[in-house]
């Protein structure tokens, strides 16, 4: 069985392979790897299939003690990167990070037309490039589902997909689980963020700061930070 240390080295690098034109860079900026997959068909939530697990309201709260990084992928908005977590890869509006122990992020942002897309047909279009069948084997996917209030500050569409699945590399296997979440707002630009964690048992003891990476972030989509 692949430990947590061994998962986090065959990790780097699996995340964020991202579709369509959507999550394209803006101008001038070096153009992004685009994946033409077609759209992904998401089974309906049923009996065992995996638990959506939401994020506290805490998490979307302004928090003065909250220490971390904001990065800006070239659209605005700034992604929160909490305090010991690091960046170890960057490419044009695409972040990835990891804390070491066994918790990894992604995120991205783009432009579409505004009213074209929904934060869920964004996910549902996406979700191959994101988690590609090569390497997340066994996938078990909840959602896309609406997720919060909308309007929620600039935000007009909310939503959110939890998988859990089987990682797999030359090196071995470990099960996860993980949630991709999206936000469009009302100009048309669009953020995914990707929360994960090995071993999936371990996800409600490790939720802090993980989820503050997408609770912070949207605050600051919506412009409400």
């Amino acid at each position: 069985m692949v430990g947590t240390i061994v998962a986090g080295t065959l990790l780097v690098g699996c995340l964020g392979g991202l579709a369509g034109v959507a999550l394209n860079p803006p101008p001038g900026s070096r153009p992004a790897l685009v994946d033409d997959s077609p759209d992904v068909e998401v089974a309906p939530a049923g009996p065992g299939r995996s638990v959506l697990r939401t994020l506290s309201a805490d998490s979307e709260t302004p928090d003065p003690d909250m220490v971390g990084a904001l990065y800006d992928l070239g659209f605005g908005p700034l992604i929160y990167v909490p305090t010991d977590w690091q960046v170890y890869e960057r490419a044009d509006t695409r972040i990835w990070v990891m804390n070491g122990k066994g918790s990894f992020g992604f995120a991205a942002m783009g432009q579409v037309q505004p009213g074209s897309v929904t934060a869920g047909e964004l996910l549902r279009q996406n979700l191959t490039g994101l988690l590609p069948p090569d390497e997340y084997t066994q996938l078990d996917v909840t959602g896309p589902e609406d997720w919060g209030d909308v309007p929620y500050g600039e935000v007009v569409s909310r939503s959110v997909v939890a998988y859990e699945a089987l990682w797999v590399s030359d090196q071995g296997s470990v099960p996860i689980y993980g949630q991709l979440y999206a936000g469009v707002r009302r100009d048309g630009v669009i953020m995914v963020v990707l929360i994960e964690h090995v071993p999936p048992d371990d996800w409600n003891a490790t939720r802090f700061p993980r989820e503050a990476i997408v609770g912070q972030s949207m605050l600051r989509f919506a412009g409400l930070a």
